[in-house]
């Protein structure tokens, strides 16, 4: 948790009020205080200037004789953890990305056999992103700030006379930018016990015992099944399957994939690998030749995460969640080329009257 204390001469400005600010949100401060030795009155302070989201608290004491006034402000936001990386499409669209992932790609050596390398690169590179990122956020604040003003003085010209199509375009697209540059995604509370619960420690301890229930293994043993007539595929086919992948192959495998789906647990999408697919490519055909090679990925390059995705507009309980695994991107992708070439074949093992699970046939 990081801590901030200042002593501000004329807290009630507005030029005041966003320098502390942008402070704040320079060192990500959780807790702050604030003294002015002529703080008469701390309730009438914009303290909400101070802070660069709703998820906030604050308590002061007035100045009395020769003691200033005190004003402290805290973060009300629940702590689940750290928050996973996240990298969104329209970051693609700022002018210094491409120039900040080749390079970090370029600089980062990575170790390990050759998925692990490739995992290693990414890795870095999702750090050096991270980075870029944070700046970028200053300026989208700031951004925020200047639209935040802009649309407030059409608001106060609104109360004076009917606004022109001009003013009133600018106060939409203000507000519409205002909301795209403010990103929610977290759980307020959850029902436990027929009551309604904030407290992490609770959400958390539920949550386990919840979907540990779920993942619990209820069968010892299951039935195999024995059918010597099971089709098989030809000899041929079985070469065809076989041959070497190519890199067309594994580009069209990738292509094919959503480019705005879930994120993976390296916070990439298929968006992303497309984009600098030039770059990436001799590494990801190592990974996949090398998997053709040995049929194993390396510890951790197959890890995943589980996100809860709501199932209602408004869940209240764990069951209103439905849960997801996020697998990496190595993992998608060597799947996603053994999935296509052994669609090639497919047919010759499924009967002709099958509907289920077949490209171009639909159940009846």
């Amino acid at each position: 948790m990081n801590f901030l204390s200042l002593n501000v001469r004329g807290i009630g400005e507005d030029a005041k009020l966003k320098c502390v600010r942008r402070l704040k949100l320079q060192h990500n401060i959780n807790f702050m205080g604030m003294q002015e030795t002529q703080l008469t009155n701390y309730i009438a302070i914009n303290v909400n200037g101070c802070w660069d989201s709703t998820e906030m608290d604050f308590d002061g004491f007035n100045s009395s004789e020769c003691s200033g006034g005190l004003v402290s402000i805290w973060n009300t936001r629940k702590d689940f953890g750290p928050r996973p990386f996240k990298f969104f499409k329209s970051w693609l669209s700022v002018e210094d990305i491409d120039q900040t992932v080749v390079k970090a790609w370029t600089e980062c050596n990575g170790y390990g056999l050759t998925d692990a390398y490739l995992a290693a690169k990414l890795k870095y590179v999702k750090e050096v992103v991270r980075e870029w990122r944070k700046n970028e956020h200053m300026k989208e604040v700031q951004e925020k700030e200047i639209i935040k003003d802009s649309v407030a003085e059409i608001e106060r010209v609104a109360e004076l006379w009917v606004l022109t199509n001009d003013e009133l375009l600018v106060r939409s697209n203000g507000l519409k930018r205002i909301l795209k540059l403010k990103r929610k995604n977290h759980i307020n509370g959850l029902r436990i016990n027929s009551s309604w619960n904030t407290e992490v420690k609770d959400i958390k301890e539920d949550a386990f015992k919840f979907f540990q229930n779920k993942f619990t293994e209820r069968w010892n043993s299951r039935p195999k099944l024995v059918n010597s007539r099971v089709k098989t595929i030809s000899v041929m086919e079985a070469i065809h399957i076989e041959d070497p992948f190519t890199v067309d192959e594994v580009k069209d495998a990738i292509w094919d994939c959503g480019g705005d789906k879930t994120l993976d647990p390296d916070g990439l999408t298929f968006k992303f690998i497309k984009r600098f697919w030039d770059v990436f490519r001799d590494d990801v055909m190592k990974v996949v030749w090398k998997f053709e090679e040995t049929g194993t990925l390396s510890r951790g390059c197959n890890s995943s995460f589980i996100t809860l995705a709501p199932k209602s507009k408004d869940p209240t309980t764990l069951a209103d969640y439905r849960p997801i695994s996020l697998i990496g991107c190595i993992y998608k992708i060597i799947s996603k080329v053994l999935a296509t070439r052994l669609k090639t074949v497919i047919e010759s093992v499924i009967d002709e009257v099958q509907s289920a699970y077949v490209e171009g046939k639909l159940l009846d």
